[in-house]
């Protein structure tokens, strides 16, 4: 069995070396490549934009941290006031407001 992938890998290592080597990238249009590399790179995305307000927010951080660290936060704020006996006592009176109501403290 391992000869007979030695025998392709021979064969392989032969036909390749047969193969012409590619003719040579003229400088300019390696320098024009490369620019317009750096070009593409340097252009304004909302990907990056997204990117740095997260790092902004939760540096080196992946963007689906803080993003469900805020839907828990959220969550739980909304189970907090939906759930919370937050109840005042109603006044006496239906016209009173806090400004009219006496403040009475016993020491």
């Amino acid at each position: 069995m391992t000869t007979n992938h030695q025998d392709k890998d021979d064969v392989l290592d032969r036909l390749l070396s047969r193969v012409p080597a590619p003719p040579a990238v003229p400088q300019a249009l390696e320098r024009r490549v490369l620019a317009g590399y750096d070009r593409i790179a340097a252009r304004w995305t909302l990907t990056r934009l997204l990117d740095r307000l997260a790092d902004a927010v939760w540096p080196d951080a992946p963007f689906w941290q803080p993003a469900c660290a805020m839907a828990a936060a959220i969550v739980i704020g909304l189970g907090v006031a939906a759930f919370a006996p937050l109840d005042a006592a109603a006044p006496a009176d239906e016209n009173q407001t806090f400004a009219d109501s006496t403040l009475s403290l016993d020491i």
